[in-house]
């Protein structure tokens, strides 16, 4: 699939209507996080007799766009935004690598948060303007 106008705009979608779903920008550019729905495939058993049904949902993250181009398609259709892009290095690598990673499109892990659990967005967001770094359309309380 090209990378267009349309194909942005739909993902943009995906990530707005999935819960946890965020565009993250730092200093080395942005990903944009969503779930995908989800998946059912049928897995027969050796013989063909008919198995069980595996359900899967696919965690989609897009890299690589132009940060100020997804930025303003995010934000003009209420996509959450994590940005630590003009934070020192020392603050955004404590967000990034330190701080908890958002639950997206899953539960949270139970607190506390550290940089290997899952945080509801709101926790992960009041994080960031703890340090100074935007966090823009996320309620203002975890």
């Amino acid at each position: 699939m090209s990378r267009d106008g349309a194909y942005y705009r739909e993902i943009v979608a995906k990530a707005r209507a999935t819960p946890g779903g965020h565009l993250a920008v730092g200093p080395a550019g942005c990903t944009l996080h969503w779930v995908e729905p989800e998946t059912t495939i049928p897995v027969p058993l050796e013989d063909g007799r008919p198995g069980y049904d595996l359900r899967t949902r696919t965690a989609g993250r897009l890299s690589g766009a132009d940060p100020a181009i997804l930025k303003t398609l995010c934000l003009h259709a209420g996509v959450p935004v994590l940005d630590c892009s003009a934070a020192s290095p020392e603050v955004a690598w404590a967000l990034v690598a330190r701080g908890p990673m958002v639950a997206v499109g899953g539960e949270p892990d139970p607190p506390p948060s550290h940089a290997l659990s899952h945080a509801p967005l709101a926790h992960v967001a009041a994080l960031y303007r703890a340090a100074d770094a935007e966090a823009l359309t996320i309620p203002d309380h975890p």
